[in-house]
């Protein structure tokens, strides 16, 4: 779908030697995650307990993030699952006031293209043919309208994907506990 965008030939294998498969190659991995990362998508969601801490000798606990993990967008500790854990991303690694465990809501990539949706499909296309404009079109007036194009995609995946309807609970005490301020380690 994206060398069509862009005019190129077709590919039936990336391990052909052309300039496209080599290209798609080189650059469809980075592609994927870098669309995943863009939003919390639903199909791609994640929760997952990590239970192994190291202190780090101010009152925090560092917990190593799973390594197929795009994106980390909540955290919740182990002692109340309601409440959002104080965290902060470090590295690898969740910085937090929570000892036990955290729990991780995140973008997992290690997600498989058979469980993308179409409109995710349609938007990575759109992402890589934006990206390929130049260096296999070779077309600088191309990128324009791409650009355009990726960004129509992505919207309306984003809105495919944002209308496939999941509650989440909210306690009052998540809001009235930052009345006292903020969070530092």
């Amino acid at each position: 779908m994206a060398l069509s965008y862009v005019g190129a030939n077709p590919i039936a294998d990336l391990s052909e030697q052309s300039n496209e498969a080599i290209w798609c190659s080189t650059n469809y991995d980075a592609l994927k995650l870098a669309v995943l990362a863009e939003r919390t998508w639903s199909f791609a969601e994640a929760v997952t307990e990590v239970d192994t801490s190291t202190p780090t000798g101010n009152g925090g606990f560092l917990y190593a993030i799973p390594a197929d993990t795009v994106r980390v967008y909540r955290c919740y500790d182990q002692i109340n699952p309601k409440r959002q854990a104080n965290w902060q991303r470090q590295g690898s690694s969740i910085l937090t006031d929570s000892e036990g465990s955290v729990w991780m809501v995140r973008t997992d990539g290690a997600t498989l293209e058979a469980d993308f949706p179409p409109m995710f499909v349609q938007a990575l296309a759109g992402r890589l043919a934006m990206e390929m404009a130049i260096p296999i079109a070779r077309s600088q007036g191309m990128l324009a309208s791409l650009v355009q194009l990726y960004e129509q995609k992505i919207s309306a995946a984003a809105a495919a994907d944002g209308s496939e309807g999941r509650s989440e609970r909210h306690d009052s005490t998540e809001l009235t506990s930052v009345r006292g301020g903020g969070y530092s380690i």
